[in-house]
């Protein structure tokens, strides 16, 4: 039986928005998310490390400038700087790295070169910083989240070589993970569900750091038992941001001459997919946030790191669970 012309072009309309939309698969498994680059952001933004999504709005860690930048638009066209008051007076957040958001109000930024936490309010612009018992009892905190069951806020200590929680409305209730086995060396990123903290560690060539080889992916289940569980290693590369899916499929991004992501499979012993990315931008995938409610991954590129030769960007990825 022939086949109308009409029938044959919707045939080939719909063939052609399937590969354009396609998605890429596990090989070996059908239930693989869908992860989709949809577009990548450029020209406004300088060297963010982190980008989340909060009330219809873009809000961005600028590493150097030492901003918050809030924006409706991906693209960061129009866009403010949140201000940070304390009391009226302004005061500068110093080298913020990762975002974690609280509510439709309120984030937490880590001082990635600093030596505190501070909690914004993006409506008002007030701000609360916590460094501890005093001034340099953190050093270089990068991961940051909350439980939102509990109200404990962790914290990567990172030139600490360690895990801490505590909570902004009782801060003399610092407690910090025993770590039976040194695990921990570099903490970046961290993610907070309901019942775990994942982080992503390396393990860098400084002096008093815990020792070891390449970067790994951790989960911490009972803060407690000072365990923890080794997703994935990988011996040669560096990791930088995460993000967490279905308490099952974990996103990294890969520094060094990698800068790339991974989506790794924690039921399937660690395996993991390559994800293809944007190309023209340099430096590493540094800070990940997934929006759960419009199931979209924002990695945010922090450009050329060490000489600022190239700015940074934002991606954005459809992802199909």
């Amino acid at each position: 039986m022939l086949i109308s012309k009409k029938i044959l072009v919707s045939i080939i309309i719909a063939l052609i928005s399937a590969i354009t939309s396609i998605f890429f698969w596990s090989k070996n498994s059908s239930s693989t998310p869908g992860i989709a680059l949809d577009a990548m952001y450029t020209g406004q933004l300088k060297h963010p490390a982190h980008t989340v999504y909060i009330s219809g709005n873009y809000v961005s860690s600028e590493l150097f400038s030492n901003q918050i930048l809030l924006s409706p638009d991906p693209f960061f066209i129009e866009s403010y700087e949140v201000l940070s008051q304390n009391n009226g007076d302004q005061l500068a957040i110093l080298s913020p790295h990762y975002i974690d958001v609280i509510d439709e109000e309120q984030i937490l930024i880590s001082e990635g070169w600093g030596h505190g936490i501070v909690k914004v309010n993006i409506v008002t612009g007030k701000i609360e910083r916590f460094v501890g018992p005093q001034e340099g009892f953190l050093h270089a905190p990068h991961g940051i989240c909350h439980d939102s069951n509990n109200g404990w806020i962790y914290v990567a200590d990172s030139l600490n070589s360690r895990l801490l929680r505590y909570k902004f409305q009782d801060t003399s209730s610092i407690e910090i993970f025993s770590d039976n086995q040194k695990t921990i060396a570099y903490g970046r990123q961290l993610v907070c569900d309901s019942n775990n903290v994942w982080m992503t560690n390396s393990y860098e060539n400084r002096e008093n750091l815990n020792p070891g080889q390449g970067s790994n992916v951790l989960k911490i289940s009972n803060f407690y038992s000072g365990d923890v569980e080794i997703i994935a290693e990988f011996p040669d590369v560096n990791l930088t941001g995460l993000a967490v899916l279905q308490n099952r499929w974990v996103i990294v991004g890969l520094w060094g001459q990698k800068n790339k992501l991974l989506m790794i499979d924690t039921q399937n012993h660690g395996k993991h997919f390559s994800i293809d990315g944007p190309a023209q931008i340099p430096g590493p995938p540094y800070g990940l946030y997934y929006d759960d409610i419009r199931k979209k991954l924002l990695v945010t590129y922090v450009g050329a790191i060490h000489d600022r030769s190239h700015p940074g960007g934002l991606a954005i990825f459809s992802i199909n669970l």
